[in-house]
């Protein structure tokens, strides 16, 4: 089988004349010895001539390895024409045949840039949409072979009328506007534009344009009309195409908004972080007030000037009595005589220090001898029991 390839038929800049036929042109594919793929032109083009490269001369028939190695070109004779086709036949050595027809279209020498706008809006069209300055020299000027679907092309100051001729000038002094009509969906509108120069061929374009509503919600293709040949047909935009470009509008948005969260989100748990180190330090602050507090209160309690003190001595119950001498509690009468003291040791246990054993027997005499009730009323009063373990001090 043979498939013979040319979907993007030959294109060559505006300002040229010719064009050689490469693989990307006619790339047919077969089974067989590509010496044996044959080209039969069937109707040769209108406005100019199939040649071969060596010779120039007029070329009918030709094989694939003629098209792999460059040997045929397309020459434009008409200067005043923009495109030119032929019908052909491709046929292999099984006798597959495949018929064909081709296009041949002259491309400006800029790339038109596509206009965007909003809906039911004027927008001017400058020359970072249509940039001609290659050939200013020439005199550019436009033509408008194919209107807009979705709105117009006017001229300041006439505004209200659509225009089919223009030139670079107008578009250089700003003069060039296209008026939107309303819509609620994104459209995207295009107007067919013939560009022509001094002592240049012709050729034509499209020209795209977007139309954006305030909200885009749907797409709606335009009603394309029955389009002229020299149109390429647009593959690139898709139904998905403009979905796409949908979400990518409001994706600005989208991020301007996430930031400003972010940002909100960082400011309240700064504020909150805030909150919680005041808290603390007031915390902390209490917290020193209250041992200053304690603090003072314990020094208060602790001066012995202002309190009494009471002090118990506790012995052990069977330490000697010749380790501890203890003195003895000594009463003292007036009206009787120095040596008439009498030591005074409860239950036994306590022991006079500094007299002889004489006067421990005198003592114990007199003690024995001398009746409780004769005792005198000094020595009842001035007689002073402590408790045990009890001292004076």
């Amino acid at each position: 089988l043979v498939d013979a390839i040319a979907e993007k038929g030959i294109r060559y800049l505006l300002n040229q004349y010719r064009a050689n036929f490469c693989r990307t042109h006619f790339g047919a594919v077969s089974d067989g010895d590509r010496f044996k793929i044959i080209y039969k032109i069937t109707k040769p083009p209108e406005n100019g001539t199939l040649y071969w490269v060596a010779g120039e001369q007029e070329v009918r028939v030709f094989t694939q390895h003629d098209i792999d190695e460059e040997r045929i070109l397309y020459a434009q004779r008409n200067m005043q024409a923009f495109q030119d086709r032929f019908e052909f036949s491709v046929e292999n050595e099984f006798n597959d045949k495949v018929h064909s027809t081709t296009y041949v279209r002259i491309i400006p020498v800029f790339h038109p840039r596509t206009l965007v706008t909003d809906a039911n809006y004027i927008t001017p069209i400058s020359d970072a949409h249509l940039n001609a300055s290659i050939i200013k020299n020439s005199n550019p000027r436009f033509y408008v072979t194919e209107p807009p679907h979705f709105g117009s092309l006017v001229i300041s100051p006439n505004i209200n009328k659509s225009v089919d001729f223009f030139t670079y000038d107008d578009i250089m002094n700003k003069l060039l506007f296209y008026i939107s009509n309303k819509t609620e969906s994104l459209v995207l509108d295009f107007a067919e534009l013939q560009l022509d120069a001094d002592n240049v061929q012709p050729s034509r374009f499209r020209f795209n344009i977007e139309v954006h509503p305030s909200s885009a919600i749907n797409y709606i293709a335009p009603i394309d009309k029955e389009m002229n040949a020299s149109i390429l047909p647009d593959f690139s935009r898709s139904s998905l195409l403009p979905s796409i470009k949908s979400l990518l509008l409001y994706l600005p948005i989208t991020l301007f908004f996430s930031i400003l969260v972010v940002f909100a989100i960082v400011i309240i748990f700064r504020r909150h972080s805030k909150n919680q180190k005041q808290k603390r330090l007031e915390a902390a602050r209490k917290k020193r007030e209250f041992d200053a507090r304690m603090n003072t209160n314990l020094e208060k309690k602790s001066n012995l000037l202002s309190s009494t003190v009471y002090a118990t001595v506790g012995r052990s119950r069977h330490e000697s009595f010749d380790k501890r001498p203890q003195r003895a509690l000594q009463t003292f009468d007036g009206s009787k005589r120095p040596e008439s003291l009498i030591s005074s040791s409860p239950r036994g246990k306590a022991q006079s220090r500094g007299f002889s054993s004489a006067s421990l027997d005198y003592q114990a005499a007199s003690s024995h001898n001398t009746p409780e009730p004769t005792r005198s009323r000094a020595d009842r009063y001035h007689s002073t029991k402590l408790k045990e373990n009890q001292y004076w001090v």
